[in-house]
């Protein structure tokens, strides 16, 4: 879809809301990711980890986030948290969920991870 649509649709959403859900601050981390805006997905996914650590999805939006930034010391250290708390973790499963209609959005984030350390 149209994730800077979806950044701004997001954002006013949150800002009429007085407490948003963790899971509409993943939603705005993964536009973000996927709009471009790296240092704001990073906020959003550290904002929703801090209301909920064991959230694997920010989880996994921080670590392709460090991936896309180049701060491979940060992904990795977010994958072993990941493969930590899951340790049967896949990528393939993990992609199989995912619903991009762009292909190659969903492969650039899988590549991140994967760099990262995630097992296939």
């Amino acid at each position: 879809g149209d994730a800077v649509a979806a950044v701004r649709d997001i954002r006013e959403e949150l800002h009429l809301q007085r407490v948003s859900p963790p899971w509409m601050i993943i939603c705005l981390a993964t536009a973000d990711r996927d709009s471009g805006d790296l240092d704001l997905s990073i906020l959003a996914a550290t904002d929703s980890l801090r209301l909920n650590p064991d959230r694997n999805e920010a989880q996994l939006i921080l670590c392709s986030d460090y991936g896309f930034v180049e701060d491979h010391q940060q992904a990795t250290t977010v994958a072993e948290s990941i493969i930590g708390q899951n340790p049967s973790f896949s990528l393939v499963k993990y992609a199989e969920n995912l619903p991009y209609k762009n292909s190659s959005t969903l492969q650039r984030i899988v590549s991140a991870l994967r760099e990262a350390g995630l097992p296939e």
